[in-house]
């Protein structure tokens, strides 16, 4: 990921969610990147696997909020906000 192959990095992120699919870090990480690659509905459908395995993770609410803002979707991005 830090040698800016997100690409490369996202296509290994599917593979450890299709081995683990309760696997909370790598469905946030892939979130993320998809958010970096502009690519934000499908980040927020991945955004929302994660908060499915752990709900009480700030971060991935903050950051789908982030990721529906970038959509224009703000009253979504301040509901995963607040």
């Amino acid at each position: 990921m830090n040698l800016n192959k997100l690409e490369e990095t996202l296509a290994s992120l599917d593979k450890a969610i299709k081995t683990n699919p309760d696997d909370h870090k790598a469905c946030h990480k892939k979130s993320v990147i998809l958010s970096d690659l502009n690519r934000q509905q499908e980040a927020i459908e991945a955004f929302d696997s994660a908060i499915k395995l752990k709900p009480d993770v700030s971060l991935t609410w903050y950051q789908k909020g982030i990721a529906l803002c970038k959509l224009n979707r703000n009253e979504e991005a301040l509901e995963a906000l607040d």
